[in-house]
């Protein structure tokens, strides 16, 4: 899980809450086929977006960071940065010298029509190959769901179970996984890292970070004490030029604490006139787990199969739709073969 995904989430969602405030009902049916009423239809689409998210995180951990000589050089502690740069080169120096890591993160907030949402999730992450990453969300007082994805270097393994579709198991094989990453590294997109991607590249947070200097006007206060724990207070307003994003659209200021023992973001807080719209805790981080490849999978249950994520409608259309972006970008699919030119007027074909 990681902080993008949640803040993602969030922002599509609460997009579709100012588009449509008034409340609406649409007849249903549930999975034994007796009608139902649900409101707005977002519910129903959150159920189904932690999925398509998670198909478009098999690319994560290969969108490279920044090159080095675009940093600047890390400062001898992180006691001693005066500068989100200096910070941020200090996170990322550190981050490049793990190959392992695994968190659990809790997300809460509300959503402009007053709704309330919380996720919780929990990531392990080995090398640029592995990683497996569980989220359970909640919206509301009645809908509920959860996923939980794995990736080796063979394929991506997904389970989703939510009130709409009950639970199924969807596979990705390592061809379309490599098309998948393709794509997504060519928009260098961190909206398309879904749960585990950012996170597993930067597992201290310096990508949330530096996402959010695009549109926030961040400095750095401290080092203080905060519940005990010694903390740079990362903070400023938000950019009076910065288009709507995939953060939280309507926050006007926001606040993250990084520990100053080891550079990890421990609270991201997002506000509006000072209230908060969106908290993102890191509850646990270790950056030295003793993890076996072995443990990298994922099981469905008897009586159940996974089926090629290609025939699971939703998913197919979230991929469908970045390969389009990625072509628009000039984007060259892997899976199709380069054809030669037509033969000029004249000229035998080869």
């Amino acid at each position: 899980m990681d902080i993008g995904v949640s803040l993602g989430v969030r922002a599509r969602f609460a997009r579709r809450g100012r588009a449509r405030k008034d409340s609406l009902h649409r007849p249903g049916r549930c999975r034994a086929g007796r009608p139902t009423t649900m409101r707005d239809p977002s519910p129903r689409r959150f159920a189904r977006l932690p999925l398509a998210l998670v198909l478009l995180a098999a690319a994560a951990a290969v969108i490279p960071a920044l090159p080095a000589q675009d940093q600047p050089a890390p400062p001898p502690s992180f006691r001693s940065a005066k500068t989100v740069e200096q910070l941020l080169a200090a996170m990322r120096a550190k981050e490049q010298a793990h190959d392992r890591a695994r968190m659990r993160i809790e997300t809460t907030g509300r959503l402009p029509d007053g709704s309330r949402f919380r996720t919780t999730g929990t990531m392990r992450v080995l090398g640029k190959t592995h990683f497996h990453v569980t989220m359970r969300w909640s919206f509301g007082e009645d809908q509920e769901g959860e996923t939980e994805t794995v990736r080796t270097a063979e394929g991506l393994w997904m389970r989703e179970r939510d009130p709409v579709q009950g639970e199924v198991f969807t596979r990705m094989d390592k061809a379309l996984m490599e098309r998948v990453e393709s794509a997504s590294a060519l928009l260098g997109d961190p909206s398309l890292a879904g749960p585990g991607g950012a996170q597993a590249e930067s597992p201290l947070g310096s990508r949330m970070i530096a996402d959010l200097a695009t549109s926030f006007a961040l400095t750095i206060d401290g080092p203080r004490a905060i519940d005990g724990v010694d903390v740079l207070v990362v903070s400023g307003p938000r950019k009076a030029s910065t288009e709507e994003d995939l953060l939280a659209p309507e926050a006007d200021h926001v606040d993250v604490l990084v520990r100053v023992a080891d550079g990890a973001v421990v609270r991201m807080t997002q506000l509006q006139k000072d209230e908060p719209l969106t908290e993102v805790k890191i509850v646990e981080l270790d950056l030295a787990p003793e993890l076996d490849p072995a443990s990298f999978v994922l099981v469905a249950p008897e009586g159940a199969n996974f089926v090629d994520v290609l025939e699971h409608p939703p998913a197919r259309a979230q991929i469908e739709r970045l390969f389009d972006d990625a072509r628009g970008k000039g984007w060259k699919d892997p899976a199709v073969k380069d054809e030669a030119p037509p033969a000029q007027p004249g000229e035998r074909k080869q």
